[in-house]
């Protein structure tokens, strides 16, 4: 359609590697045209935990503190890590796909289109659509892995025990579950057990 994700875009500064720069550390993510985290995304930064619930309303920035979560230094792909960033649909993925090839350009040394990005930091950031229950994450390992929007996801729970767990136990990595918020469900659930 002609509001697909590469049709409306918000010019950002891009990060541009200087001399000095190559075999130094990779740039913030704010050279790279992350916006920098408001007041209510720093708070609940510094109250992460190993696997945390973010319930909010449209228009709080969630996807955007999930790409920033899931790109840090520390634990994140700038960092090395291998990170994945799923959501319900298709279009979700493809969108945020865009997003992050046009920020991350400076440092992608591979990419397979829609699915998987390989950073010059070893990182590694893998897209998954939910649609299918999650299935083609089966195996994979994740030091950080995001799902968001997932209260569209359908039987929640189930997928989070029998598909997503397992890909941070290697090492010991977290979870993010970041979505608007719905009655019912297994959104719910987990943010009566886990969330803040």
């Amino acid at each position: 359609s002609m509001w697909s994700p590469r049709a409306v875009r918000i010019a950002r500064p891009r990060y541009q590697p200087s001399s000095t720069s190559r075999g130094s550390s990779p740039p913030s993510l704010a050279e790279l045209g992350f916006p920098a985290l408001h007041p209510g995304q720093l708070h609940v930064d510094a109250g992460r935990r190993r696997f945390t619930v973010l319930c909010c309303g449209r228009r709080w920035g969630k996807t955007e503190y999930v790409l920033h979560w899931l790109c840090a230094h520390e634990d994140g792909a700038l960092g090395g890590w291998p990170v994945a960033y799923v959501a319900p649909t298709y279009d979700m993925v493809t969108e945020v796909y865009a997003s992050l090839v046009d920020r991350l350009a400076p440092l992608i040394t591979r990419q397979v289109e829609g699915h998987r990005i390989e950073l010059s930091t070893g990182g590694i950031i893998d897209l998954w659509s939910m649609s299918n229950g999650g299935d083609r994450m089966r195996g994979r390992r994740y030091r950080r892995l995001a799902a968001d929007e997932c209260a569209l996801v359908v039987d929640l729970v189930a997928v989070w025990e029998r598909v997503m767990r397992p890909t941070p136990v290697d090492y010991r990595g977290e979870a993010l579950f970041a979505s608007t918020p719905r009655r019912g469900g297994g959104f719910q659930r987990l943010y009566e057990t886990e969330g803040e």
